[in-house]
Order: structure tokens, then C-alpha cells, then sequence
């Protein structure tokens, strides 16, 4: 009796929905990676029907990476990921192909977070000790790499006070604010980088947080919720 063993899984997938809210054009995204081969299955909801799945596959560039992160919500038809091999994955939908964004030469470490916005760009959050960086990537633009330096040695003054390194824990979609966490304490901070940091939580244990996908955002305070009509 011969084995046949399970097929490979995608190491990430997510189904992206249609920007007018309709109930066509769902996208549905595989990717899978086996050494420095990777490949992504496509698929699109036309009329409730999958379609067939569209597939893409390329040789990764050395070194090879372990860890591909999460997908950002496309941008101008582009799903942005980060890597730890000292570049981006970019993904672009329409033309069916992969390309490489390499890293500001000043980010030597993984210790960042990459943030897009539709109107906005793509960013990239990275901390070096207890002082923050940000860079600025058009996404429209022919795939050079031109990154703009937003932010210099940003001070997380809580950080500085506590004498601790900075982990960068996410972003939200026009890097307006990060959320932040001190690598010793375990202190979350959000700190909007055109005013001051605000400490969120106290001792909070990182080991629940790592690896975990965090995507802040903006909301009305303090909430408002709808009143349900009660017939008597």
C-alpha cells in the first residue's frame, strides 16, 4: 500500500473583499513556500461562482526567508509582506506577478512594521533601541526602490525612562499612530508620532502578544452604540 502524503498548506491566506461593498469580486489568496520557491493561488468570486484559480510562482532571492508576515489589504491592486531576508514581497493582482522591494538600507533588523494606505503610500515603522524610524515608499511607482525618510530617532520617552528596547507591534493604515511594546516590562504603548505616546497598558505579557496580528485603528470615543426599539 502506498502513502501518499497530504498536500503542502498555504503557510497564509486571506479573502479580500470588493472596495463598493458588493457581492462580486471577492479575491481569495493562497501562498505557499517550500525552501525558496514561492507560489500563490488566486481565485475571484464572479456571480457566486469560485473562479479558476489563478497561479503565480518565482524563485525567492538569497538569503532565503523564514517567516513571511501577513498580507496588507491591497493598494492599488498590490498586497504588500514583509519578510526576514531583508526585503518585501510584493503581489501585484492585476498584473498576476511577483516583485522584490528591498529594505531601507538603515533597517538591518526585523524589528518593524509595514503599513499602507490607499491614498497614503506604503510605510514602514522600525525601532532601533528605545527611538523610532519611518520610511515612505510610493506604491504607484515603477518598483525602484526610493524610500523617503519620514521620522528620525523618534524618542519613545517611556522607553528612555525605563531604560528598554522598543518592539513595533503594528500600525495603523496611514502609520498616524503605532502600537508599541517594551521588550523588559512588557508595557504597551500607542504613540501618535505627530504628538505624544500614551501608555495603554501595565505589565502586559508579551508572550500573548507575539506573533499575533495587530491592526489598530481609528473609532469614535466614547463608542456609540445603536438603540434597539422595544415594543411593549
Amino acid at each position: 500500500m502506498v502513502l501518499i502524503p497530504s498536500p503542502p498548506r498555504p503557510i497564509s491566506n486571506r479573502t479580500f473583499l470588493p472596495k463598493d461593498g458588493g457581492d462580486d469580486g471577492d479575491v481569495a489568496v493562497d501562498l505557499f513556500l517550500l525552501g525558496r520557491d514561492l507560489s500563490v493561488g488566486m481565485c475571484t468570486l464572479k456571480s457566486g461562482i469560485w473562479g479558476v484559480c489563478t497561479k503565480i510562482s518565482m524563485e525567492l532571492p538569497e538569503p532565503e526567508p523564514t517567516t513571511i508576515g501577513d498580507m496588507l489589504l491591497p493598494v492599488n491592486s498590490k498586497i504588500y509582506m514583509a519578510t526576514d531576508a531583508g526585503f518585501i514581497l510584493v503581489l501585484d493582482l492585476v498584473a498576476a506577478s511577483f516583485s522584490v522591494l528591498q529594505l531601507p538600507d538603515r533597517v538591518k533588523t526585523e524589528n518593524f512594521r509595514l503599513s499602507c494606505g490607499e491614498a497614503s503610500g506604503l510605510f514602514l515603522i522600525h525601532a532601533d533601541g528605545y527611538q523610532l524610524s519611518v520610511w515612505h515608499h510610493e506604491t504607484d511607482g515603477n518598483g525602484t526602490c526610493d524610500w523617503t525618510l519620514v521620522y528620525d530617532a523618534v524618542c519613545v520617552h517611556e522607553a528612555c525612562n525605563r531604560h528598554e528596547d522598543v518592539l513595533v507591534m503594528g500600525a495603523n493604515g496611514n502609520a498616524e499612530f503605532v502600537l508599541l511594546a517594551l521588550e523588559a516590562s512588557g508595557v504597551l504603548i500607542c504613540m501618535q508620532l505627530s504628538r505624544t505616546e500614551k501608555i495603554l497598558y501595565h505589565e502586559m505579557d508579551l508572550r500573548h502578544v507575539r506573533g499575533s496580528c495587530i491592526v489598530p485603528f481609528m473609532m469614535v470615543w466614547p463608542p456609540i452604540f445603536l438603540t434597539i426599539n422595544q415594543e411593549e
